[in-house]
């Protein structure tokens, strides 16, 4: 107790300065005097497993309290980061209620991480809230998870105004805003809806519905559907608070929305904080565009014509080739010359002699449409000499055929001297 109220006594000595001591001669950076005794509206604070105040873990716990608050005002009233690596690292997050202005909301911010360790001195694991803001930390992650506990509920009553009717009303209105929420970037939607009092007057009705920016949609959602359920009683003014979420309800008067003013630029990553969270979900629609760099949409477009383009120019070119080496093999096998056979047949006697390409010609390039038989020592195909206006047939020797020369010119002899009516007339050779 002696040590709780020295450093008590060392915050309310401190007011007139810029900075405030904590703990063994730490200085934490304020811009505001500090709020002495400033205490939360609701707060948890774990009760095991609690630090002492020479563990890393209270070191990490500082410097997350150094950081977090200008980080937070720099990003619209929210930041949530890290500090440390296991087991003492710390996960802190913290959020200024949209409905505080801005005075209050830095004030907040700056105050509330030193409030709750009066609060809860050692625990490893606090939640609070206060008029402003919210803050927690625990050595445990929390990020993206609704906290569904309701911890502070207030209610204005104004006579004569609030009426049965004027429920439904809340109800109706505060549904749509919690569905509005939570498809919002920011976690947050306000809006209004025209009813009646008591004594018949018209009114108008203000509602806002909020929740801390990391979580998602739907745990945004889940979160403001449970407050729904445990609003004030219907009367002119209530709210709702909790670690994640935040509900207010006006009649007759507006509920001034200063918290965050506008979306604010990524901060610079800093050494201070290496194991910083990402504020929010990267989006080509929150990058600025460089009036000169070319679209995505561009750059997709051009990448997916070179590879059609490149694509359709190699089918062209392999269908080329195959043509080529094609012509060329046909080209070569009609240059094919046969060993001389002017010595086995009397020039001018027997048949006629004609060259290989002229009989590939005759038969299509020995086409199997154009096949007659196959023998022995190969096959008879059907050709035609344009020439000499004939339809003849063509024997082809085959390579593997075991017929010899000698076999071959006394099979051409005995052949182109037959003559029978019932029998083919040797006419050419080759």
């Amino acid at each position: 107790m002696a040590l709780r109220f020295f450093l008590l006594l060392t915050i309310v000595l401190q007011l007139d300065r810029a900075s405030v001591v904590v703990g063994s001669g730490r200085h934490i950076s304020t811009a505001q005097p500090f709020v002495a005794f400033f205490k939360p509206l609701s707060s948890y604070c774990s009760t095991t497993d609690n630090f002492t105040a020479s563990n890393q873990y209270r070191a990490n716990l500082i410097e997350l309290m150094n950081e977090l608050p200008p980080r937070a005002i720099a990003n619209g009233g929210f930041d949530n980061t890290t500090v440390g690596d296991p087991p003492n690292k710390v996960f802190g997050l913290t959020m200024c209620y949209a409905d505080s202005n801005s005075t209050s909301c830095q004030e907040c911010l700056r105050a509330a991480g030193y409030a709750v360790q009066q609060e809860c001195p050692f625990s490893r694991e606090v939640k609070a809230t206060f008029g402003a803001c919210l803050f927690r930390y625990s050595n445990e992650s929390f990020f993206s998870v609704a906290d569904l506990t309701v911890t502070y509920d207030a209610a204005t009553p104004t006579s004569g105004l609030f009426m049965d009717g004027m429920n439904s009303t809340r109800l109706k209105l505060l549904t749509q805003l919690a569905e509005q929420a939570a498809g919002s970037r920011l976690r947050l939607a306000n809006g209004s809806e025209p009813c009646t009092d008591s004594q018949g007057g018209s009114q108008v009705m203000y509602g806002l519905a909020q929740c801390t920016r990391d979580l998602s949609a739907s745990e945004c959602a889940r979160c403001l559907t449970t407050f729904l359920g445990n609003l004030p009683p219907p009367i002119a003014y209530g709210n709702v608070k909790g670690y994640n979420c935040y509900m207010a309800y006006s009649v007759g008067e507006a509920l001034s929305i200063t918290i965050p003013i506008e979306m604010p630029a990524p901060l610079p990553s800093t050494p201070l904080l290496p194991h910083s969270t990402q504020l929010l979900p990267p989006s080509s629609s929150l990058l600025p565009h460089s009036p000169g760099a070319p679209s995505a949409a561009l750059v997709a477009g051009v990448t997916v014509g070179a590879v059609i383009f490149l694509i359709f120019t190699g089918t062209i070119l392999v269908r080329f080739l195959l043509l080529h080496f094609r012509r060329k093999a046909r080209e070569r096998e009609l240059t094919i010359k046969d060993e001389p056979l002017e010595k086995e047949f009397e020039t001018g006697a027997g048949p006629r002699r004609f060259l290989y390409r002229e009989l590939a010609v005759a038969t299509k390039f020995f086409s199997d449409d154009e096949k007659l038989g196959e023998g022995g020592f190969g096959s008879v195909y059907r050709g035609y000499l344009k020439d000499m206006d004939l339809h003849v047939a063509i024997k082809r020797v085959s390579k593997s055929s075991q017929q010899g020369r000698k076999e071959y010119i006394s099979e051409v002899k005995i052949i182109s001297r037959l003559r029978h009516r019932n029998l083919v007339t040797l006419t050419l050779l080759n």
